[in-house]
């Protein structure tokens, strides 16, 4: 075996001496997540439950029943994929499905789990068994994998690069083997994102880098060096060795639930869903932006006062600031704020431009001259932003969506950014609660096109909860 090491930032070199892998195997297996620490946990925490449930209900409990009881709980939870340990995956939607399915399934047989007894205690049980097993989850956490890469150097510098990047933080790559001759290896022509991570010439050498850098699973990167047999070939290594396999599929922002495995023949396909719901949720996602932009906006209306009153005792000027924005579609509409700086601000930008801290086609300024005393607290907590509820109201924006683009800035757009006009713009978005100006162009504009190709209610809430941690916060807030 022929591994490349390296040590940061110099280039890589070719250790022709390196053990082999056999003598480099770690005596143990290496740690997994195993789907046994879940099951175990579910028959306990069950059985424990209904124990409980029952002496609350004044039920005397039997030992035989009550056991067969919570095994019949931790067989469904498993027959519907709650023990199944992937990241990112914990499993809460198909306890939710198992509670459902034994609920069914008690009120149609008249008492499975708890014979003799109502079909509203049997709810309440089943309830409780939800919330055990949810808690169960909560506490073993979503699994940490601990992974080998191997493809194209291209292929692989991609994937390491959007394993580090995962925000949940399940993955560590222990190795990467990538196709490459020696003289490319030698030269330092793999780039400096993979410097710190051990490497091996050749895609072959999978399975014995991951058990020699003690991984538990595979990342497998479909291409020139690893075509179809290839990778059915790799899977059948990896799987002897103990270890997971998880093969790329190149889809980038791609949430699982907008991809579905068929089969034409022999070949498995990824068949991907549209990106936006029928018209009705739409419309339905526009009536709830407004109604709910409307009560809040009669709601905050004494606070938009004293803030328009203390605008005008800071500084002259309106205490509105308008500008034309690009919305769904590329129209263009009339976008409100506070005034956050003086009235000559636009007319300043020119001599400014020089400083501008934000790459790409945004302007922004950390230390920003134009700004008001005002204006700066106001940007500090986001309240400048609060007019924008008017172009909620008005139907020319949503409460979450990508941010709102200046016109000259849709001017410079390449494809891929032009996507973000698909939807209406938002009050705020995923560029928001991830940043905001302290984002480079390229996260901002792939965090907008993540939310336009997988947009949900439940995406929504979750953006919404997170903006007050934003604002407190003040991330990016200049």
């Amino acid at each position: 075996m022929t591994s490349v090491t390296s040590a940061a930032p110099g280039p890589y070199r070719v250790d022709e001496k390196a053990p082999a892998a056999a003598a480099r195997r770690p005596s143990a297996a290496p740690p997994r997540h195993s789907s046994a620490v879940l099951a175990a946990a579910d028959l306990v925490s069950g059985t424990a439950t209904l124990l409980v449930v029952l002496v609350v209900q004044g039920i005397a409990p039997d030992p035989v029943p009550l056991l067969l009881a919570a095994l019949a709980w931790s067989l469904t939870l498993g027959a519907l994929g709650a023990w199944t340990r992937t990241p990112g995956s914990s499993g809460l939607r198909a306890v939710l499905q198992a509670g459902v399915a034994v609920v069914v399934v008690s009120w149609v047989t008249g008492g499975v789990l708890v014979p003799g007894a109502t079909h509203g205690t049997q709810v309440e049980i089943v309830a409780a068994l939800v919330v055990a097993a949810i808690a169960v989850r909560l506490v073993v956490g979503s699994p940490r994998l601990r992974v080998a890469v191997a493809g194209d150097l291209a292929d692989v510098a991609s994937i390491v690069g959007e394993l580090e990047r995962d925000r949940r933080r399940h993955w560590t790559v222990a190795a990467a083997c990538v196709s490459l001759d020696e003289s490319a290896a030698t030269s330092g022509a793999i780039g400096a994102d993979l410097r710190t991570i051990p490497m091996w010439l050749g895609t072959e050498e999978l399975v014995d880098a991951a058990l020699a850098s003690g991984a538990n699973a595979v990342v497998v990167a479909p291409g020139r060096a690893l075509d179809p047999a290839a990778v059915r070939r790799t899977c059948w290594a990896a799987h002897a060795a103990g270890l997971e396999v998880y093969v790329g599929t190149g889809l980038l922002d791609m949430v699982p639930a907008r991809v579905q495995h068929v089969s034409a023949g022999l070949l498995g396909l990824a068949r991907i869903r549209p990106r936006t719901g029928p018209s009705t949720t739409r419309l339905a996602k526009a009536a709830t932006d407004r109604a709910i932009a409307a009560l809040t906006l009669f709601a905050l209306l004494p606070l938009m006062l004293v803030i328009a009153v203390v605008i005008r005792w800071d500084s002259p000027g309106p205490v509105l600031y308008s500008q034309r924005r690009v919305g769904r579609g590329g129209s263009t509409f009339t976008m409100f704020k506070f005034r956050t700086m003086r009235t000559d601000a636009d007319q300043r930008r020119v001599d400014l431009a020089h400083r501008n801290d934000c790459d790409a086609v945004l302007f922004k300024l950390r230390e920003d001259p134009r700004i008001t005393r005002v204006g700066r607290i106001l940007r500090r907590y986001s309240l400048d932003e609060l007019p924008q509820l008017i172009n909620i109201v008005r139907g020319e924006m949503s409460l979450v969506g990508p941010r709102p683009a200046l016109p000259a800035e849709v001017a410079q757009y390449a494809p891929d950014p032009r996507h973000r006009l698909a939807v209406r713009p938002g009050l705020t978005g995923l560029w928001q609660v991830s940043g905001r100006s302290d984002l480079s162009w390229d996260e901002s504009v792939r965090l907008d096109l993540h939310y336009v190709d997988n947009w949900s209610w439940a995406l929504d809430l979750r953006i919404l909860a997170r903006t007050v941690g934003a604002v407190l916060g003040h991330r990016g807030a200049y």
